[in-house]
């Protein structure tokens, strides 16, 4: 199974918990890791490069902190532009059938200060999007309250989400 990981942080030089999690993902046979601040630091993107590598992914991986309850910047611009017509959806926009997301993110809020609502809102926009695009949404895979400043263990309970979302992924199988 082909497991692309699309990765974006709007403050990489300052993640601890996605760091990690990218570090422990990219060593895994199988992973592919996109970074998307490294790959395009101005914005600019590659979409045919960015739909060929979806092509070959079995399943696709959203991994990011969580900013006002979305997706990082880089993210969401790289859904606008390589989710096109005739290729995610439309016309001829079957291309993404048969593949599952699966939606990873942290987040700093602590667990009580994140409410079920709050949880819905952040993972909603991306289950809509796979229905819209023919993805199967997998669900998603998230810890809370990573606050390098407010928790100490922020390695530790990164790396253990990274085990988590590769747990999840190898129950997909079948």
């Amino acid at each position: 199974m082909k497991i692309l990981v699309i990765y974006s942080h709007s403050y990489q030089s300052q993640s601890v918990s996605n760091r990690t999690i990218i570090d422990v993902l990219s060593r895994q046979e199988g992973y592919s890791v996109r970074n998307l601040e490294e790959l395009y630091p101005s914005g600019k993107i590659d979409v045919q490069a960015e739909q060929a590598a979806l092509l070959e992914a079995d399943v696709i991986v959203l991994q990011h902190p969580l900013f006002w309850y979305n997706v990082p910047s880089l993210m969401k611009h790289w859904m606008d532009e390589v989710f096109t017509f005739g290729f995610a959806y439309g016309d001829g926009g079957d291309k993404l059938q048969g593949k599952r997301l699966v939606h990873s993110f942290t987040a700093a809020a602590s667990p009580q200060d994140f409410s079920e609502a709050m949880l819905g809102a952040s993972t909603g926009a991306i289950e809509a999007a796979c229905g819209f695009c023919g993805l199967t949404y997998s669900g998603y895979v998230h810890t809370l309250g990573l606050l390098p400043l407010t928790n100490p263990n922020c390695e530790a309970e990164a790396k253990a989400h990274a085990h988590r979302l590769m747990e999840h992924i190898r129950g997909l199988k079948g």
